[in-house]
């Protein structure tokens, strides 16, 4: 059910929730389609600590992520169909484009 705080991408509501990483719980927005998966962090307002977008990517696959158009750095988690932490990247606006560094999903 979308939430009223929640921003829109091309008029539909971007999901939302809340999930632990670790130890750490976060509020994270959810992209699924693949044009939330292609608007990224783009799509949102301005992050705050403790916020995020978790991209869930099906069937598991390696990817590429851009920073282009995304005005703050990030940091990055990916996590194996078990939902293991498999590597963290530190990502800044004028970063390269980061490969994923194993399949993800």
């Amino acid at each position: 059910m979308p939430c009223s705080f929640c921003p829109t991408l091309n008029g539909h509501h971007v999901r939302h929730t809340k999930i632990t990483l670790g130890n750490a719980p976060l509020d994270v927005w959810v992209a699924l389609t693949a044009n939330e998966l292609e608007q990224g962090v783009r799509s949102l307002p301005p992050l705050e600590p403790g916020q995020g977008l978790l991209m869930y990517i099906s069937p598991a696959r390696e990817i590429s992520l851009s920073m282009a158009g995304v005005t703050q750095a990030l940091e990055v988690a990916f996590l194996s169909p078990s939902l293991r932490i498999t590597a963290i990247r530190s990502l800044t606006p004028t970063g390269p484009e980061v490969e994923s560094p194993t399949a993800v999903g």
